[in-house]
């Protein structure tokens, strides 16, 4: 059976309304999420950190990023832009751009508020981009990435202390390559120690780097990345338990099941069938 992942997803955008009462849970997307608040108000809580976002509020959320949304203003109105992992690796060259996906520095916040003129322009590049999405003409990707990238620039140009950008170190840059690497290969075995040596450094140094800069130790980090994709081919596809074990980097299925079930607390089956 062909699997059929994020590897192989579009970006997508979407605008939304919810005029009255509406509830929502505890969910993930195994992409990247921005979502900007056009009107209303929302408590979001992403992993253990948790906001109050009002209009003209930007929210940044990775792919490995649990999050719950409750609506605490009617209407609530947003442009929700989601693409997987792949998008960055393959289509957009500037990686420090995005890094406000993927890295979370101390003092890192996922909601920005954004001035009057930033929220104006970001909110105009996304009806481009909800334009490009619906006619979906010829090259339509490539030219999503370049106005993602216009719309991330923009942010940047407002929002500067949002963004990595100032601190990319040599250190900084090799993370960013191991996190690509983890995406690329995470069917593959991938050790940190393995990792040290190619980039030539001690492997205690990697170690404490990749905490500081993603936030997560590199296990963590590693395995939140290889369920993620599990949860996503479990939802997506009739792939078998003892498939998409192999798939997502476990060699003993017992093992996989036992650490699917510490990080969601229920096993792969229990999770399929409660989201279908």
């Amino acid at each position: 059976m062909q699997v059929r992942s994020s590897e192989y997803q579009h970006p997508d955008i979407q605008y939304m309304e919810n005029l009255g009462h509406s509830a929502m849970r505890w969910h993930f997307h195994n992409a990247h999420q921005m979502l900007y608040i056009v009107d209303g108000q929302v408590n979001i809580k992403i992993q253990q950190e948790e906001y109050t976002c009002k209009k003209n509020t930007v929210v940044f959320i990775s792919n490995c990023e649990s999050h719950h949304i409750a609506i605490a203003g009617y209407p609530y109105k947003r442009y929700v832009l989601s693409f997987p992992v792949s998008f960055i690796n393959n289509l957009l060259v500037d990686s420090s751009l995005f890094a406000v996906f993927i890295e979370r520095q101390p003092g890192f916040s996922h909601a920005v508020m954004l001035e009057p003129g930033t929220a104006s322009a970001l909110e105009e590049l996304l009806q481009r981009m909800m334009k490009e999405y619906e006619q979906q003409r010829i090259y339509w990707v490539r030219y999503f990435a370049s106005l993602l990238t216009e719309l991330l620039i923009t942010l940047y140009r407002g929002n500067p202390g949002s963004f990595s950008m100032n601190h990319s170190t040599n250190i900084v840059k090799v993370i960013r390559e191991i996190q690509q690497q983890i995406s690329l290969q995470i069917s593959q075995r991938i050790s940190l120690n393995d990792l040290a040596n190619q980039y030539f450094i001690s492997q205690s140094y990697l170690s404490r780097s990749f905490k500081r800069i993603t936030g997560y130790n590199f296990r963590d980090y590693l395995t939140m990345q290889r369920i993620s994709v599990a949860k996503e081919l479990l939802i997506h596809t009739d792939i078998s338990v003892t498939e998409l074990c192999s798939h997502v980097g476990y060699s003993s299925v017992n093992h996989f099941i036992r650490i699917f079930k510490q990080l969601e607390g229920i096993t792969p089956y229990r999770f399929k069938t409660t989201h279908i």
